[in-house]
């Protein structure tokens, strides 16, 4: 009974995909909905519209504005808890700052064509937020492994609906209801297009080339197109708010005017508050002279991607796994290489993962030629490597990766290597248990598992041995979940809290477009943050919570800067505002609202610098 079945929704599925295909034309997008949860949530909505504008009572469409960052899992039928109907997008960013909105719609009938369209931003001095600077997109709700929104492991026998694409074209990515499965649009050398199934499971024979995306034939639009909606459905978006470095401070308000079918329906008004202060890089919890930095996995392979690059450094990614490339053999690309890294932004000190790799194991007391004749060779590449460091970047400061999770045995017959390395004046990183004395040699430690309390006294003692040394984590969570209000603390003030110098989390990207089939390490989800297109990759929800949650320690850096200058600053009052801003960082649980904290960190950082600025005001 359990084969047929499973052989009737391939069968399902296969006709779906001919039926997507000879038709070329996509089907109008729809969710099922729990008529329970209609029938309350219309209810609801009109019980909203009583405290709201007139102009609202009769509007075929209406807005809710919510949390941008929330960890609420928002589907159609899903009624927005924290959502304020016909409110303004109020938003708070330091200059420099990218910052996040995020509004549900609620039709009351069908809409083909849905158009959302922004103006720029002014103050009352007439200064502007350009457009260019605003950036609207769509949460895609599609189909993923049972484990959706919370876990990263493999569940491929159960499907959930999950929002996490930001896509400017919804029509990209269709979800089927009727089968659970997940169709792409490819664009053709023709300039046709058509619908592929991208939802293939284990029964799929060879399922690790079928069904895959095939990621060049891949284009999203440059800006938000029209979207259908359906009546009853919620529809989430997200506007995200790039304040230039050069903006003068105070409040900028403009609109974005909903219309559908053509005709206008409504007006969502839009509150940018820029703040007095730029953000510095972040800095770590114990010591603001070292920097706390994202260096993810499978950040390292965008030589010729500066859009990618972009986007890796836009949101506070400016370390990159294996970027430049150190390759002795290839000068000229390396020097191509640090010219665009330069250009872009991207942080050359230290490198991380872009050595020579120090896996070779030597084991015994007397290690055979060949063992000696590969350490010949390593040191040769490492010193080649150092003096092409040297030359264009003045610095050997580059980490050399060794054996992957090693235990015991395989640290110490690693330790020729790793000695090779320092000799070179470079350094050794790897992901490993803490196997504390064991890890002398070791200058970045790369730890398993989430930060927490335990793992910040092992990472008070690592750095206690080594002082110059580093500490990451990853894992537990791996990439996968869409939740980016997890993702914003995890990457953000727990990190920071726990002590860590770096979120190395596995991985920033795979090409795991199929949630149901992973061709590598079955029993995880795809562990991803991004997914790559033919020009960039597709931000997701969790992408925006690693960004905010980077801010959030910049927050908390700025902070920390001016609580130092106030101690040394002679002034009283700023010494004793800074101390208690110092005790509000130190007793903040990670519990707590990261958005409570953010403003908290604000509103200290103002007072400081007009305390400490007073005599110049």
């Amino acid at each position: 009974m359990g084969i047929k079945f499973s052989l009737m929704l391939l069968f399902a599925a296969l006709c779906g995909i001919q039926c997507v295909q000879a038709a070329n034309v996509p089907p109008r997008q729809t969710y099922p909905l729990d008529p329970e949860a209609v029938e309350s949530n219309a209810a609801r909505v009109a019980q909203d519209l009583a405290g709201v504008d007139a102009e609202w009572k009769n509007a075929p469409v209406l807005y809710y504005t919510v949390e941008p960052m929330s960890d609420i899992k928002r589907l159609p039928d899903l009624y927005p808890e924290d959502g304020k109907l016909a409110a303004p997008l109020d938003i708070v960013a330091a200059k420099g700052e990218f910052e996040p909105a995020s509004f549900v719609v609620y039709p009351k009938k069908n809409v083909d064509q849905f158009e959302l369209e922004i103006t720029e931003l002014k103050n009352k001095e007439g200064d502007v937020i350009p457009v260019s600077q605003l950036d609207l997109k769509l949460v895609k709700i599609w189909y993923q492994c049972g484990s959706g929104w919370f876990g990263f492991m493999a569940d491929p026998l159960g499907r959930t609906l999950t929002p996490e694409l930001l896509l400017n074209d919804e029509k990209l990515i269709l979800a089927d209801p009727s089968t659970q499965d997940n169709y792409a649009r490819y664009s053709n050398a023709d300039g046709s297009t058509n619908y592929e199934w991208i939802s293939a499971d284990f029964m799929v024979t060879n399922y690790q080339f079928t069904n895959m995306v095939r990621i060049a034939m891949m284009h999203d639009a440059d800006t938000l197109q029209p979207v259908v909606l359906n009546r009853d459905e919620f529809k989430q978006f997200m506007l995200t708010v790039h304040v230039p470095d050069d903006t003068r401070s105070g409040v900028y308000t403009g609109s974005i005017t909903m219309k559908a079918d053509g005709e206008k329906v409504g007006m969502i008004p839009v509150s940018v508050c820029v703040l007095p202060f730029t953000l510095p890089k972040p800095a770590t919890n114990y010591d603001i002279s070292k920097p706390f930095m994202i260096a993810l996995y499978g950040t390292g392979d965008v030589q010729d991607h500066p859009n990618i690059i972009k986007n890796l450094v836009n949101h506070n990614a400016t370390y990159l796994f294996g970027f430049p490339k150190l390759n002795p053999k290839d000068e000229e690309q390396f020097a191509k290489e640090v010219e665009l890294a330069k250009e872009l932004g991207v942080s050359l000190r230290p490198l991380f993962a872009n050595g020579p790799g120090v896996h070779q194991t030597v084991y015994g007391k007397e290690p055979n030629a060949e063992a000696l004749g590969k350490l010949n060779l390593l040191e040769e590449q490492l010193e080649a490597t150092a003096a092409l460091c040297e030359k264009y970047l003045g610095h050997t400061d580059f980490y050399c990766y060794g054996v992957d999770e090693g235990g015991y045995d395989t640290i110490k017959a690693e330790r020729p290597a790793w000695r090779a390395a320092h000799a070179a004046g470079a350094k050794v990183m790897v992901s490993t248990r803490d196997h504390e004395r064991m890890l002398y040699s070791l200058d970045f430690m790369i730890m398993p598992g989430m930060p927490s309390k335990e793992r910040a006294e092992k990472n008070r003692k690592f750095h206690e041995a080594h002082p110059n040394g580093l500490v990451g984590w990853y894992a537990n969570p791996h990439s996968g979940p869409e939740n980016p209000d997890y993702f914003r603390r995890i990457n953000g003030l727990m990190a920071y809290k726990a002590d860590y110098d770096v979120n190395s989390n596995y991985a920033w990207y795979r090409n795991d477009w199929n949630d149901f089939a992973i061709a590598y390490e079955s029993n995880y989800r795809g562990l991803i943050m991004v997914y790559a297109i033919s020009d960039r990759v597709l931000d997701t929800l969790a992408w925006e919570g690693v960004r905010e949650g980077l801010d959030d320690v910049r927050y908390a850096t700025k902070l920390r800067q001016l609580a130092q200058e106030a101690e040394e600053s002679g002034n009283v009052d700023a010494l004793l505002i800074g101390r208690k801003a110092l005790a509000y960082l130190a007793y903040w649980d990670s519990r707590e609202n990261p958005d409570t904290f953010r403003m908290e960190c604000a509103n200290y950082i103002m007072q400081l610098e007009k305390e400490l600025h007073k005599e110049q005001n």
